[in-house]
């Protein structure tokens, strides 16, 4: 660099590029200010504006300062490209602020959002996506009810997913896959660390029941083989849905709903939450029509998805505590409800406890809480009791 260059480069800079510089030092470091000035200056740079492209289901979009190359320079383009990066993720950083007051409210809306209804469903998805722990979530009910489009917008939205059939039918076994002598992952350690998406439990293979069992529980699974053991990590939170015995649940009652539960109730208790799905009866349909002339259609947006995939990877980010005063009440929500267990769809077992600690703790983390509150527990303590009472969706 000559010294023209280098005192053009570190004079201060002036007018409307200067008001620029100013709005970035809220998304740029020191160091980062003090390159772009001299880029600025030396003509490699210029301003420009963007948006995150985000719809008012989100929150209101603005415009924020980036840059643009001048020059057909690699390093400058680099320069630029790295920059905006970091200015786009401050400006979303920024807005995941504001977004966590409502995203409660949100991101179910997102969950199949042709359906209308099946609200509990939506919420305990959205808890699930926000649960680092394991909460696995099961869809029992008729056929034709929208049950398979809640695991097709959850692989849309979750950042780590896998989708399958339980009849294996997709090519991919849940375990492993074996091409000739070369054992490969299967759809669960294929979402290691994400959301194992299984439609048509029901016709899972027996032989499958075992890794299953392995990844809900112990977030792994073995394959041993011709004097080969292979392990795979498969840390899962498994989201299912299945039809009845006959395919279609026919009476009200406990014991006949009982009587077409496609699964044991081993597999059944590794469930955090269960919900009985039915078509809709006539009252149920009525307002689900009255929601659809009221509302208007959500419209997916994909910069819409991006954001909540950014807004999920945000969250996944916090370590949060659940206060030693709740533990007391996690008991004796357990006493009560295992007190009417004669009177519920399923058997409830100890880890009904973990449920209800990770489901708050999902809560809270849906609001980018470190720490659990009151209104974590009871949203938790509420999905439960519903899916429990299973009051047929």
């Amino acid at each position: 660099m000559s010294v023209l260059e280098f005192f053009k480069a570190n004079r201060p800079v002036v007018g409307a590029n200067r008001e620029s510089v100013n709005k970035l030092r809220q998304f740029l470091s020191e160091k980062d200010i003090k390159v772009l000035k001299r880029a600025v200056n030396l003509g490699h740079v210029s301003f420009t504006s963007s948006t995150l492209g985000i719809s008012k289901h989100i929150g209101k979009d603005s415009y924020f300062p980036t840059l643009a190359p001048r020059i057909p320079n690699k390093e400058v383009k680099e320069l630029v490209e790295k920059f905006n990066d970091k200015i786009e993720q401050a400006v979303t950083v920024a807005k995941f602020g504001e977004f966590s007051v409502k995203a409660a409210e949100i991101i179910p809306n997102y969950l199949a959002y042709k359906l209308h209804g099946l609200n509990n469903v939506k919420n305990a998805i959205t808890l699930q996506m926000f649960a680092k722990e394991r909460v696995h979530v099961l869809l029992l009910g008729d056929p034709g009810t929208g049950k398979t489009e809640f695991l097709q917008s959850v692989e849309k939205i979750y950042p780590i997913t896998s989708f399958g059939l339980g009849s294996g039918t997709s090519g991919a076994g849940l375990a492993v896959t074996i091409k000739g002598k070369t054992v490969k992952p299967g759809l669960l350690p294929a979402a290691n660390k994400g959301i194992c998406c299984i439609d048509e439990l029901n016709l899972m293979k027996k032989d499958d029941y075992a890794s299953l069992y392995s990844a809900m529980e112990k977030g792994f699974i073995t394959y041993d083989k011709g004097g080969s053991h292979n392990k795979f990590d498969a840390d899962v939170r498994l989201l299912a849905t299945a039809n009845p015995i006959g395919d279609k649940f026919r009476g009200n009652t406990r014991d006949a709903v009982i009587r077409q539960l496609p699964f044991e109730t081993a597999l059944l208790s590794r469930f955090s939450l269960i919900f009985l799905i039915r078509k809709p009866d006539l009252k149920t349909f009525m307002n689900i029509a009255k929601e659809i002339v009221e509302k208007k259609q959500l419209k997916l947006n994909p910069a819409d998805i991006e954001f909540i995939q950014k807004y999920i990877k945000h969250a996944e980010q916090l370590e949060v505590e659940f206060p030693k005063e709740f533990k007391e009440h996690v008991v004796e929500f357990s006493r009560q409800v295992k007190q009417k267990e004669d009177k519920l769809f399923f058997e409830v077992s100890p880890r009904l406890i973990h449920s209800l600690i990770n489901l708050a703790k999902a809560n809270a983390r849906l609001n980018l809480r470190k720490r659990v509150e009151q209104q974590d527990l009871f949203r938790a303590r509420a999905l439960l009791i519903g899916s429990l009472e299973n009051k047929i969706n």
